[in-house]
């Protein structure tokens, strides 16, 4: 008879786990399939639950998503009102938050691996003061390309409310500050908590800055910079003549800014402008609302690629959602928002991978959650399955809590439900993940992996 399977190239592997401590849930640790198994045209996956059911979430086979196998490092114990990480490197970040009528903090974190280690300091236990005073509003960007240096916005309340831009250097784990640049001449700017102001490089060697001034103007100046030091402001030009709930911005691309912002009516609207060497914003093209019928909040927008950006949001029913810009010199065009789930959604955050994927998380009221999404044009599409970075509430810290990292990664910083600020680090996988599930919760399991490498033999008859 015919050889049939070829049983020298069928091997098998064991695997342990325990389940979500949410029921019908994706735990944020979870089995990754092998990398040798990749090339078998059939992967059959068996589980065996210790006093209850078990169940694969994608049958019998693995799925795409993230999987977060190390355990979250603890920052502070504060209480956070905002949180921030940036990237610096694949391996070095900044993650900056604030307190409650406290001082503006920031860590560096270096990571190998999944495994984030925190560096240490001489003014506190891990932390750095970027503003030694009340900070209210506030946000950062990484600037340059040698990873070396960022940039914040801050407004100052020790300092009658004034807001100011600062650059800082990273050497090893240590942050160096530069002097302080007050951004408004004799205004003063307005709390947007939470959802702090405005900051990017639109074009290298310049930084771009937007905040509200107290006369409920969103405003706007540019400068540009070298080492540490912000060079003359150019004109402060206003971004729209209303009072501003919530401030971001990002590189557009071919030297152009793109600013999101929701005013009283919380509807998101955008502009573009252009930036030149010397810090000059040229006039900003026609206001866009994007999707009139969504009251949009905790708005982050990322850049895709030249004249387009996606913004990652939670619209007027909760929902957390993802939605396309394409930019025509100054013309904004918006794609059709997409919803990742039905829930109430909280603290948003977006990253790009590449131009084709990028990474969503927020918290939908019982756990943590990420899922990777595609773009086409500006056609969104979500991954089939979510994946839960943490498996309680998370209880806020905002928007701007995740980054990508290199290498298929995600560095998340968020705000627990123990109030503690806490960073890790999770990896995509295509077609790997092995998302075991219980109805009862936290359930021990072992698994079995057999791969079939060869292709589907029919046995000849003797």
């Amino acid at each position: 008879m015919s050889t049939g399977q070829n049983i020298g190239k069928i091997e098998h592997a064991y695997f342990t786990g325990t389940t979500s401590v949410v029921t019908n849930g994706g735990a944020a640790i979870k089995n990754v399939l092998p990398t040798a198994y990749t090339g078998a045209y059939l992967n059959y996956i068996d589980v065996v639950g210790t006093g209850a059911s078990v169940y694969l979430e994608n049958a019998n086979s693995p799925r795409d998503g993230l999987n977060f196998p190390t355990a979250v490092v603890e920052i502070d114990g504060g209480n956070p009102v905002a949180t921030q990480i940036i990237r610096l490197t694949d391996s070095k970040y900044v993650v900056l938050s604030n307190e409650t009528n406290l001082k503006l903090e920031a860590t560096v974190v270096t990571t190998q691996g999944t495994v984030p280690t925190l560096g240490q300091t001489t003014q506190g236990t891990h932390e750095y003061y970027i503003n030694n005073g009340d900070t209210d509003s506030w946000r950062a960007c990484p600037i340059g390309t040698a990873g070396t240096h960022f940039a914040v916005i801050f407004r100052d309340t020790a300092d009658s409310g004034y807001v100011k831009g600062i650059i800082c250097s990273v050497a090893g784990t240590v942050i160096t500050l530069g002097d302080e640049k007050t951004l408004g001449g004799t205004d003063v700017g307005t709390e947007v908590a939470g959802q702090g102001y405005g900051i990017c490089e639109p074009r290298a060697g310049v930084l771009y800055f937007a905040w509200e001034l107290a006369a409920n103007t969103l405003t706007s100046v540019a400068a540009p910079y070298s080492g540490v030091t912000i060079g003359t402001l150019g004109t402060q030009l206003a971004v729209d003549a209303s009072a501003c709930t919530e401030i971001s911005c990002c590189d557009a691309g071919d030297n152009k800014v793109f600013v999101l912002f929701a005013d009283t009516d919380t509807y998101m609207k955008a502009r573009v402008a252009t930036v030149s060497a010397a810090g000059v914003i040229g006039t900003y093209g026609t206001l866009k609302v994007i999707g009139t019928n969504v009251a949009a909040t905790e708005m982050e927008c990322a850049s895709v690629a030249v004249d387009k950006v996606a913004i990652g949001f939670i619209d007027a029913l909760g929902d957390p959602s993802v939605q396309v810009c394409t930019i025509a010199t100054t013309t904004i065009t918006a794609g059709t928002a997409v919803v990742a789930e039905a829930c109430t959604g909280t603290d948003t955050g977006i990253c790009m991978r590449d131009p084709d994927r990028g990474f969503l998380k927020y918290d939908d009221g019982t756990t943590g959650k990420v899922v990777s999404f595609s773009i086409s044009t500006t056609t969104v599409a979500f991954d089939a399955s979510i994946d839960n970075f943490c498996e309680t509430a998370t209880a806020g810290g905002g928007t701007h809590g995740m980054v990508y990292a290199g290498n298929n990664q995600v560095v998340i910083t968020y705000e627990d439900s123990a109030n503690d600020h806490a960073i890790l680090i999770g990896t995509y996988f295509e077609n790997r993940i092995i998302d075991v599930r219980s109805a009862t919760a936290s359930i021990a399991y072992t698994g079995k992996i057999t791969p079939n490498f060869s292709r589907k033999e029919t046995l000849a008859k003797i």
